[in-house]
């Protein structure tokens, strides 16, 4: 299984941080977004191939990477992130796997037992789609909701589902090789599309494609207080706050 890493675009919302770099780098009491999800991805779920989509200040990433040692990231540049969004990153990278793959946003802070979860949820399971999400009813205007049914199938995801139970904690699983095919395909069809090299089309929405083609997708619910996502200077200040606090995070510290 290979872990792919979104993050070329500009995050105009957190410009004070991220005009030289992108908020992969952003820096949070000593710890970057990707020093958090490579040590998750290496440590938690051993994968031995991360994919990193660049884009914006792509100089700064190489750099770092090579600064930290990250050995087992390759990255893959996406020259349209000016115009378009991460979906577009996803595409470009999967034409380099050929195996299962996780892919998630780079502005995302996750804690161990997230992925502890995940990898629970997956491990013996031979083939699916899964979104990572938390029960919610109480969602916020940016968060993307999630709406599943009591069979555990999700029926819809984006931001202006009226009727949802969850919001999307930003990981999607892909295991089985039929499975893989199914999104790739699919993946490809939509890059025809005039909506795909430009922010209209998200990954979140693709995924409503895959359901639209009679798709399963099933969410792994994981416990909120597990992920932070990060969008604003705001959401900085207050992450920094939770790491000095006896929080689910404050295990990261010790990736220093």
């Amino acid at each position: 299984m290979v872990g792919i890493i979104l993050s070329a675009g500009k995050g105009e919302r957190l410009l004070h941080y991220t005009k030289n770099k992108p908020k992969v780098l952003s820096d949070i009491n000593g710890i970057t977004i990707l020093d958090n999800i490579y040590f998750l991805l290496t440590h938690c779920m051993k994968f031995e191939s991360i994919y990193l989509g660049a884009g914006h200040c792509i100089d700064a990433v190489e750099e770092y990477v090579t600064k930290k040692n990250l050995s087992k990231i390759k990255i893959v540049y996406n020259p349209f992130y000016k115009i378009s969004g991460p979906l577009v990153t996803l595409w470009l990278i999967l034409h380099y796997i050929n195996d299962d793959f996780v892919f998630m946003n780079g502005d995302t802070l996750f804690s161990k037992k997230v992925f502890t979860c995940v990898k629970k949820n997956i491990l013996n399971v031979n083939e699916g789609i899964y979104l990572v999400c938390s029960m919610s009813d109480n969602a916020k205007t940016d968060d993307v909701k999630v709406l599943y049914d009591n069979d555990g199938n999700i029926i819809a995801v984006g931001k202006d589902i009226e009727n949802y139970n969850a919001i999307s904690a930003g990981m999607v699983v892909v295991k089985g090789k039929r499975r893989c095919s199914t999104f790739k395909l699919l993946l490809d069809k939509v890059s025809k599309t005039d909506d795909f090299v430009n922010f209209k089309k998200t990954w979140h929405s693709f995924l409503n494609d895959i359901i639209a083609n009679g798709n399963h997708i099933k969410p792994i619910l994981v416990d909120q207080s597990g992920w932070y996502e990060i969008d604003r200077i705001e959401d900085i200040d207050k992450l920094q706050s939770l790491l000095q606090q006896d929080s689910i995070f404050s295990d990261l510290l010790n990736m220093k």
